[in-house]
């Protein structure tokens, strides 16, 4: 289901932690934006990109756009930061309803679904320690998307993501 570009990406991660027994999904035979990872200096700084990232992909005709953090309580502090009329939901432990837009949500909720694009707030390396269990989660959240993938970090990328990571 997501683009080849975007396994590629993922698979880096899988690769790195490899699982007994691991079986890498298969993207779909189609290409598409190669995932981007950026860097920032403040979450203010982060938190006005991934604003512009939906209301730009909104105007592109996407329908279903989810920010991804690692932590609950950071994915609220996001959704208060973003700009109202973006319409941005925030998605907790125990909602049952989801009937599309544009949300931010844990990545402990988002295994099994799948998004038109995906902004993932932080893949730092204190989010996301190289270690087994790290891994296994981000290697979840990064293969959510259908289309596009942006990963946004303030301080170190996680070690599975940086360039020498792409390298080896």
């Amino acid at each position: 289901r997501s683009t080849v570009d975007i396994m590629q990406f993922a698979a880096r991660v899988a690769m790195r932690r490899p699982v007994p027994g691991q079986q890498l999904a298969r993207p779909v035979l189609r290409h598409g934006d190669a995932p981007e990872i950026r860097g920032f200096d403040t979450a203010k700084a982060r938190n006005a990109f991934l604003a512009e990232e939906v209301a730009r992909l909104k105007v592109e005709g996407w329908k279903t756009i989810a920010i991804i953090d690692r932590d609950a309580k950071k994915c609220a502090a996001i959704a208060k930061a973003l700009p109202e009329e973006l319409g941005v939901k925030l998605v907790k432990a125990g909602d049952t309803h989801y009937a599309g837009g544009a949300v931010v949500m844990p990545a402990s909720l988002v295994k099994g679904l799948e998004f038109d694009c995906v902004l993932i707030a932080d893949v730092s390396e204190n989010a996301y320690p190289d270690a087994e269990l790290d891994a296994r989660l981000l290697y979840v959240c990064l293969t959510r998307p259908l289309h596009k993938l942006a990963c946004c970090h303030v301080g170190k990328v996680t070690p599975p993501l940086s360039e020498d990571a792409a390298a080896g």
